[in-house]
């Protein structure tokens, strides 16, 4: 697992969850934060798809997603 790079992800994504839901159970509004900004990441991806469907800009689906996520950041 330490060879492979998957036990490094596997304890940030532990570290990363203890320190986010405690805000979340304090305060169960800010869900709706994390919700939207979820969905502006999809939406982002699926408009830069738009535009490669209709022929306006040539995307491909690796660079779509990273239009989405920049976007979100």
């Amino acid at each position: 697992a330490i060879g492979s790079g998957v036990a490094p992800l596997v304890i940030f994504m532990g570290v990363g969850a203890m320190t986010d839901f405690g805000p979340l159970l304090a305060n169960p509004r800010t869900l709706l934060l994390g919700a939207a900004a979820q969905f502006g990441i999809f939406a982002t991806v699926l408009g830069a798809l738009t535009l490669n469907y209709f022929g306006l800009i040539s995307f491909t689906l690796p660079q779509a997603a990273a239009i989405g996520i920049i976007g979100g950041a």
